[in-house]
């Protein structure tokens, strides 16, 4: 009794030193936030609004379906008792300080070496280009502190198998599916592969998947239904793929596959797309979602180097935020190439030292986590990405690092 107390106390004073963490966070908001809505603020707060009044989407011809309900449904407490738009800010600093606690819990889950633990948490806790978003009501801060529980339970089966830790992980990962719907797509490819694992030497593992990656779609089927009704269109998640799919398709040579809209104010982007956007304005969300696919698909089809070089351009883009069409660079992108060099230096090291280490019992379920994270960079590059588009995936990155340096890597003290 005396020894498990000992531990919970250890414990509770590690916590305690990632406190400055949630200071830190509180006092950003604080003095950074605008007291207006701004951009994608007024669409979330939108659609909490309308589930505050029974309804999600407008019925037809309107519909509205630009992201999932998942954050809309969080912040619906919020608006409900009409709080200052300030409190449901703060509350981004009570998600990313959980998210560094839970970070620091999972390694724990792990032998890996307490300064280890304390160096990957730290990076977390202060990796700056988080910041940005803790001031803004949208879905990035929270997709964060979603991915890292997941990731927390579903590591946690392994090490103590219990099917509360399937469920739990499951209903994480469909509330994150519905909060950034790409991951509705990432969870299909899952649950594809994992039926074809079924056939390998690892088939018990493989069921262990198939099992969170089929609770998660269904878990997800309300609102697919929602969606079907709406639209007639099976497994719909979104009207947002459309535009992004053609503004990463744009054959120009001084464009370079970044987002955009017809309200773009940018003169490239009206010289170049005006006849498009003019062509689709009769039609209603579900149809221009549809249009623009289908003229997206004829862009890559006719120019495939094009398309080549804006996936290129949008990979630089989600690690260093470079480049953006008729745009000039400023020193701001120096916040994201700065931390983001380390974890593409480290993607490349411990990739390689994965490869090397894979026989001595890397835990697979890591390396399970590793494709999940795969699958959804490579799906979220094929669309106009931004940078915050990577941020999600940081938590897990971080884990692998950790393990691989805590216990493939040998550090000795010069004499």
């Amino acid at each position: 009794m005396v020894m498990q107390k000992n531990v919970a106390e250890s414990k509770i004073k590690i916590y305690v030193k990632f406190l400055p963490f949630f200071l830190l966070y509180i006092l950003i908001i604080i003095f950074f936030s605008n007291p207006e809505l701004i951009w994608d603020e007024v669409r979330y707060v939108g659609f909490a609004q309308n589930l505050s009044q029974g309804f999600y989407s407008p019925p037809a011809p309107k519909i509205n379906l630009w992201n999932g309900p998942g954050y809309p449904i969080l912040i619906l407490p919020f608006i409900l008792i009409k709080s200052p738009f300030l409190l449901i800010k703060l509350f981004n600093a009570v998600l990313l300080f959980l998210t560094v606690l839970i970070f620091y819990k999972i390694l724990t889950l792990y032998e890996i070496r307490t300064n280890t633990k304390l160096l990957f948490t730290l990076f977390l806790g202060l990796y700056f280009p988080y910041y940005q978003h803790l001031i803004f009501i949208n879905t990035e801060i929270f997709s964060i502190f979603l991915i890292t529980l997941f990731t927390y339970f579903y590591l946690k089966y392994f090490n103590s198998p219990k099917l509360k830790y399937i469920f739990i992980s499951s209903l994480i990962l469909a509330y994150l599916a519905l909060t950034k719907v790409i991951f509705g797509y990432v969870i299909l490819i899952g649950l594809i592969l994992s039926l074809l694992g079924l056939l390998s030497r690892r088939r018990k593992f493989f069921i262990t998947n198939l099992f969170v990656c089929m609770f998660s779609i269904l878990l997800c089927t309300p609102y697919l239904s929602y969606t079907y009704k709406l639209t007639g269109k099976f497994f719909y998640w979104s009207n947002a793929g459309g535009l992004s799919l053609y503004t990463m398709s744009t054959p120009y040579c001084n464009e370079y596959g970044d987002w955009f809209n017809s309200e773009t104010p940018l003169k490239g982007f009206i010289e170049n797309h005006k006849s498009t956007f003019e062509s689709i304005t009769k039609l209603n969300q579900v149809e221009q979602d549809e249009a623009l696919k289908k003229m997206a698909i004829n862009n890559i089809k006719n120019n495939p180097s094009k398309f080549f070089m804006n996936w290129v351009c949008n990979v630089s883009r989600m690690f260093f935020s470079f480049p953006f069409s008729y745009a000039h660079q400023t020193p701001k992108t120096l916040f994201t190439i700065i931390p983001n060099m380390f974890l593409i230096v480290g993607a490349v090291l411990f990739f390689f030292l994965t490869l090397l280490f894979l026989r001595k019992k890397i835990p697979f379920e890591i390396i399970s986590l590793l494709f999940f994270i795969l699958f959804y960079f490579l799906a979220s590059s094929l669309l106009s990405t931004f940078r915050r588009m990577l941020f999600v995936i940081v938590p897990i990155l971080l884990i692998w690092f950790s393990y691989i340096m805590s216990n493939f890597i040998i550090l000795k003290k010069s004499q």
